[in-house]
């Protein structure tokens, strides 16, 4: 049976695997470091692609089958968003369908607004909470907020929401009566009752415990995900990992269960279906009701079942097996998430504390489970350090606003107790893949710089009109998203390149030169750009190195104009403006490029995200250390 069970687990594992492996890499994971990314104004190639979304989809089926310690939440948020990037388009490249209702919103900004709101969609159909959703979108991924996205997002997850609850009333066979909830529900905590003002402070020790445990997990994944990049690089090697840990948690499992008699009487168990195993008659195996069920019901088990359901001994042993696992199966090549799995390791310790405590005064602390919910919330604030919107989750997932303040309580003291030892576990994973994401706010000491101190030069700069050779020569091989515009004298040994007259995108310039929009030789009728070109060609415009590739030598006589097409009034900064302030004009208007500039508005520099995110400024006791970060170039 223990081989069968192990095999039963890995084929879908593996099956898994091999989808993201082979089709869509960036499906692994849970996706909220992506999504995170993109709303904050990184490129992430492919996130937001209709395969990725496909790859997602059934790669987390597969893995939660699989008995992975995955969470299908996650994922959901990642899919959500994909879904409300590709409804954006309003076109199927495949089959060459589109439609010119949608044309308003093919740019950049209407893209990111709607993979916001698919964001939130995915947050409330997980845990049936709405406002929740919005907020992650807020905390966690828009870089600046205004009206309508705040109503257009909330409008979206209302909607996600009451279809799941359609469509369960369908499967239910009752159509006309929507079913409330997500796909996970805590069931209803009797807070008004056993909740006293004297357990705030267990609460608050309660998320310190929860930051300390997350920082611990952080460390250590973040050790493991350092290996996998090191050492597990091949298409089979990740394929085989993922199967070998499906296969090592099924044992485990099974292990844990056969080696371990807690036998309780049935009647104290709320499951429809207990598992005897090898106890009595009449008797069910009390840590087989955590371990051969789904990680939901596993949660609902120690939130609600009574003081007496579970040995402290068992759950001294599910602990540690549910903490490993949990934290060698993120960063596996599968679609996985993160926040059902923590949450069920917070409950696990949580339970323990209410235990104990019922042991010890069991007329104060009558309700192991409420420990176990502040538990949960405490691991999971210590994993991903966010506090608006995991309180409003957890709240409207528990299905009673009297939580909130215990919650809001223990998610500040997970946080701030954190943040003192590392960074969330998503932030952590996108520095270890060298991604350069703008933080809320910057570095004390950053308002000591000065724009020349951190722009980056020699600047790669055009002019206005040159032929078509020497934009070539200038061009090729330059990694840049756009280029800025110059007249007059240049001098690139003082860092002087000209006056500044405007910006052009690389991704403007390829089409360009893709549609031979070149001045007329003679009486040569040649096709100028119009807007109608930009919106057909968004946002799979093809590489600049690409359309270079392409050009032949008779392109390469004409002459081309790119003042029709270049931004005329780009934000530029003075070379002697602080870093603080710049960083605040990225932040807050989304910028990709800022020129800096002197007196004479001749350029100097650029200053990108890059820029801005390359130094880290630490203390030690009287030294500042400054050190300098290498980001990746395919993002």
């Amino acid at each position: 049976p223990g081989f069968a069970w192990c095999l039963s687990n890995a084929v879908p594992v593996t099956i898994a695997a091999l989808l993201v492996t082979l089709v869509a890499p960036v499906a692994a994971g849970s996706g909220i470091p992506q999504v995170k990314c993109y709303l904050n104004g990184i490129n992430v190639p492919f996130v937001m692609r209709a395969k990725t979304m496909l790859m997602k989809g059934i790669g987390v089926v597969l893995a939660v089958s699989g008995g992975l310690a995955a969470g299908k939440e996650g994922p959901m948020i990642h899919i959500g968003s994909a879904t409300a990037a590709g409804l954006s388009q309003g076109r199927i490249t495949w089959c060459g369908l589109s439609s010119k209702h949608f044309r308003p919103f093919r740019n950049d900004a209407e893209k990111r607004d709607f993979v916001g709101a698919g964001a939130a969609a995915g947050v409330a159909a997980a845990f049936g909470a709405p406002v929740g959703g919005l907020l992650f979108t807020l905390e966690e991924g828009a870089s600046f907020l205004f009206q309508r996205l705040t109503w257009t997002t909330l409008f979206a997850s209302m909607v996600s929401m009451f279809t799941l609850a359609f469509f369960r009333g369908v499967f239910s066979g009752n159509p006309f009566k929507f079913t409330p909830g997500g796909l996970i529900s805590f069931g209803e905590f009797d807070f008004l009752e056993c909740y006293s003002v004297y357990e705030l402070l267990v609460f608050v020790v309660m998320g310190c415990l929860g930051g300390l445990l997350g920082a611990f997990f952080v460390k250590i994944n973040s050790m493991l995900t350092q290996y996998r990049q090191l050492n597990v690089k091949s298409k089979a090697a990740k394929v085989c990992e993922a199967a070998l840990i499906a296969a090592l948690t099924a044992a485990s499992s099974f292990a844990l269960v056969l080696l371990t008699v807690d036998c309780r009487r049935i009647a104290d168990s709320n499951a429809l279906f207990p598992l005897q195993l090898t106890c009595a008659d009449n008797e069910y195996n009390s840590i087989a009701a955590l371990v051969f069920t789904t990680p939901e019901k596993s949660l609902h088990t120690l939130f609600h079942d009574p003081p007496d359901s579970f040995s402290l001994s068992s759950l001294y042993l599910f602990l540690p097996y549910i903490f490993t696992i949990t934290c060698i199966t993120f960063g596996l090549s599968v679609p996985a998430g993160l926040f059902i799995p923590s949450l069920l390791i917070g409950a696990t310790w949580g339970r323990i504390i209410g235990n104990l405590l019922n042991k010890a005064q069991p007329t104060l602390f009558p309700d192991p489970g409420k420990f176990a919910l502040i538990g949960a919330a405490a691991q999971l604030g210590g994993i991903v350090r966010m506090i608006a919107s995991l309180t409003v989750i957890l709240m409207e997932a528990s299905g009673s606003i009297i939580v909130g303040l215990p919650l809001l309580l223990t998610l500040v003291a997970a946080k701030y107790t954190g943040d003192w030892f590392t960074e969330g576990i998503y932030d952590t994973h996108i520095n270890l893949n060298k991604i350069a994401l703008l933080p809320w706010e910057p570095d004390p000491f950053s308002v000591k710089l000065r724009a020349f101190e951190v722009m980056s030069c020699p600047v790669v700069a055009l002019d206005p009109v040159m032929s078509v050779r020497d934009l070539v020569k200038v061009v090729r091989g330059s990694p840049h998203h756009a280029f800025p515009l110059v007249q007059g004298v240049c001098d690139p040994a003082r860092f002087v390149y000209g006056f500044l007259v405007g910006m052009i995108s690389s991704q403007h310039l390829a089409l360009i030169l893709k549609k031979r929009a070149f001045l007329p030789l003679g009486n040569e009728q040649v096709q100028q750009l119009k807007i109608e070109d930009y919106d057909n060609a968004y946002p799979r415009f093809e590489k600049l190195w690409d359309v270079l590739s392409e050009l032949t030598e008779e392109d390469m006589s004409h002459t081309v104009d790119l003042r029709p097409y270049m931004n005329h009034a780009p934000y530029r900064v003075h070379e002697t403006m602080s870093m603080t302030r710049v960083f605040y004009l990225f932040r807050r208007l989304g910028l990709r490029h800022l020129p800096v500039i002197d007196n004479e508005n001749q350029l100097r520099g650029i200053i990108t995200r890059k820029d801005l995110c390359r130094f880290r400024f630490e203390t030690e006791g009287n030294i500042i250390k400054v050190e300098e970060l290498i980001f990746s170039r395919n993002i």
